[in-house]
């Protein structure tokens, strides 16, 4: 009996996928390794998530006021996190990278649209991302990561 899937994919490509920002990120992680070939790709971005470096107190801050604001989820943000639960969960990182002038350039671009509708900033969590911008903070993450290739076969253990 073959435990190999008949149902593999070379590429998984996801634009802002958000159930990758939920706190167990590795199970789903897991799951897209899983119906990845042997050395299929996972490619994506989130340019709302904290971007490289953020300082740990930051990061706590940013946390905080998501769940003071309803966000019961936004434990384990940021990119550095989601490397280390890639790799965790399997993946070989090829790339990652900041992709800061997108996502300010989204934040800012939302604002001034909700500016022009409402004549306020309506948005709680948009107007802390804005405040952390401003601080000097970047946001977003692109991520490339392959499936590692099925061991040769004298590679194998029984």
């Amino acid at each position: 009996v073959s435990t190999q899937s008949t149902w593999a994919f070379h590429v998984v490509i996801g634009e802002d996928p958000d159930g990758l920002s939920h706190p167990k990120r590795q199970v789903a992680f897991q799951e897209i390794l899983r119906v990845l070939r042997p050395g299929g790709l996972l490619h994506f971005f989130h340019h709302w998530v904290p971007g490289f470096g953020w300082p740990q107190e930051v990061l706590d801050e940013y946390t905080a006021h998501g769940k003071a604001i309803g966000w019961e989820t936004c434990d384990r943000l940021g990119a550095d996190l989601y490397v280390s639960d890639m790799v965790a969960a399997g993946f070989e990182v090829e790339m990652s990278e900041c992709i800061h002038t997108l996502a300010a350039k989204h934040f800012r671009n939302t604002a001034a649209l909700m500016m022009a509708q409402h004549g306020k900033l309506t948005d709680l969590w948009l107007a802390k991302n804005l405040e952390l911008l401003d601080r000097g903070l970047h946001f977003g993450i692109k991520i490339s990561a392959r499936k590692p290739d099925a061991p040769a076969a004298s590679e194998k253990t029984s």
